[in-house]
């Protein structure tokens, strides 16, 4: 009877001992858990500033390439206005009007082809995985990188058939408008008064 009694106490104590150690481990669980999603937060709160601040520098970027790209117009425009004024011959400014026309034409026909290009070149998504790698270095998350890398790489490959699309009318519009320049700017060339030959010319002869 003794030995029952103490067998059962024993068990007792067992069950205790194992309920104990399994309440420590719940609690260590459940520590551990909340480390991780605090830690989890602290992640998400810096993919978050790293994806705000490379959103800013993007718009920084188109804002300055925007505004290059608005200089040079502004100083072609200056060019165009000199040469104007230097020119008090009617049909000098339409040559240089003319020409100015068809330069713009080709400029505009070699940048778009090259964006074009730019877009088909297997380099392509080399600027994403890029981007990528230095969100997985902050966050020291590759998990997290990979994300947003995919996220970038599916959001060009839906935006890049609409683009290439409105490349191709764009060019389109300026090749239409090549030949009509073209043939302004031979009119106003024959237009221009033969050249007098030189006085040494004259001498030569």
């Amino acid at each position: 009877m003794k030995s029952m009694t103490m067998v059962g106490a024993i068990r007792i104590h067992l069950l205790l001992a194992l309920a104990s150690l399994w309440l420590a481990a719940d609690a260590a669980e459940s520590t551990a858990v909340q480390h991780h999603a605090s830690a989890l937060r602290a992640q998400r709160a810096r993919v978050h500033a790293s994806s705000n601040r490379a959103r800013s520098s993007l718009r920084k970027d188109d804002h300055d390439d925007d505004e290059d790209e608005d200089a040079e117009d502004e100083e072609e425009e200056d060019k165009e206005d000199e040469g104007e004024e230097d020119t008090s011959d009617p049909r000098r400014s339409a040559v240089v009007k003319a020409h100015t026309a068809l330069y713009k034409n080709l400029k505009g026909r070699v940048k778009l082809g090259m964006e074009m290009r730019a877009l088909e070149a297997e380099e392509a998504g080399q600027d994403i995985d890029a981007a990528a790698k230095a969100i997985t270095n902050e966050t020291q998350s590759a998990a997290i990188g990979s994300l947003v890398g995919d996220m970038w790489k599916d959001m060009r490959m839906f935006a890049e058939p609409l683009y290439k699309a409105h490349l191709k009318e764009e060019l389109g519009t300026l090749e239409r408008m090549h030949p009509g320049q073209q043939r302004e700017y031979e009119r106003a060339k024959a237009a221009l008064p033969a050249e007098e030959p030189s006085d040494e010319a004259k001498d030569d002869a």
